[in-house]
């Protein structure tokens, strides 16, 4: 009985240790991928309200997005991250992952940036 208990403890602790390794950073094939959404949002002039995007959809090459009453999180090179507050819109004028390029029509944006994430080139470019 106690070589029973024995295993049920190995396999919950080998189960339990298993399971935060599972989850991988989502890294898109090109930039633009919106990642999330709080508020109302508009891609090209669709509304996206999804706070929790099931299917995120990108930014296309020329696409814009344009936040009224909400905020949006949008994953660009790896590594990268920026977030447009309300009343902003962002153009995508290139959405190539070694050289995006956008434009902040209007409103503000916050770039977040980690140099330990496991895609950054050294070559890559990101222009605003």
């Amino acid at each position: 009985m106690r070589r029973v208990w024995l295993a049920v403890l190995a396999i919950a602790i080998l189960a339990l240790t298993a399971a935060p390794g599972v989850a991988q950073p989502v890294v898109p094939s090109k930039s633009g991928l919106v990642n999330y959404i709080e508020g109302t949002a508009y891609l090209d002039g669709k509304e996206l309200s999804d706070a929790n995007c099931v299917q995120c959809p990108s930014i296309p090459k020329n696409g814009t997005l344009r936040t009224t009453e909400g905020r949006a999180e949008i994953l660009m090179n790896p590594g990268l991250t920026m977030r447009i507050g309300e009343n902003s819109e962002l153009h995508m004028i290139n959405n190539d992952l070694v050289d995006t390029r956008v434009e902040l029509a209007k409103g503000s944006a916050v770039v977040q940036f980690s140099t330990d994430f496991v895609g950054v080139q050294k070559d890559d470019r990101f222009t605003v």
